[in-house]
């Protein structure tokens, strides 16, 4: 049998953000069955892993447009500069409705967890109370715990999701260009043996 040698040439692009917007879209309707089934079972670590994957996908989705859109990119610059160059660039206004509020939630968040810090909270009030009643205080919970309800989580993402379709839809880029692709070609380069 004869052999031959080929010249393999590959291309791949691979995007990143689309399996975060997949992994965070997972556990969001994880968390609408979780709910639809009365099923509260690690029900906080579902919210959380989903709010993790849609915080990695906001910045994956900002350094990809903005790599495309905004000239003179640096993917190392601080999160909120690179926000603010991609919005300006494709004409978003960041104060309306909250998105900013929501994304930059969502950044601080997402920091917390991924640094794991130690965190020692407390706090003093007063409180006033009827005679014969008892006050249970609420526990003292960290920023990124506190959004890790179900309700909380589907809205976020919700809000996140819709604006990182706007990012696409205003920076032009196809769909097809967004998602991940490649190509190669096999050229025959001679027979080696016969």
């Amino acid at each position: 049998m004869k052999k031959v040698k080929f010249e393999v040439k590959r291309k791949r692009h691979y995007r990143i953000h689309n399996d975060l917007s997949n992994g965070a879209f997972h556990f969001k309707k994880e968390l609408e069955r979780m709910l639809q089934d009365n099923d509260e079972r690690g029900i906080t670590f579902v919210c959380m892993s989903c709010l993790m994957m849609l915080a990695f996908a906001v910045e994956a989705k900002i350094n990809f447009v903005g790599e495309k859109c905004v000239e003179d990119w640096v993917e190392r610059e601080a999160f909120k500069k690179k926000l603010k160059k991609v919005c300006k660039t494709l004409k978003i206004n960041l104060d309306e409705g909250h998105i900013r509020k929501t994304v930059y939630l969502l950044q601080s968040c997402r920091d917390d967890v991924a640094h794991g810090k130690p965190l020692t909270l407390e706090d003093t009030y007063e409180v006033i109370v009827l005679e014969d009643e008892e006050h249970i205080p609420e526990d003292l919970a960290p920023k990124w715990l506190e959004i890790c309800t179900a309700e909380k989580t589907i809205h976020i993402y919700d809000e996140i999701n819709s604006f990182l379709q706007l990012l696409l839809e205003r920076s032009e880029i196809k769909t097809f260009d967004a998602s991940s692709n490649g190509q190669y070609e096999i050229g025959l380069l001679e027979i080696v043996e016969k």
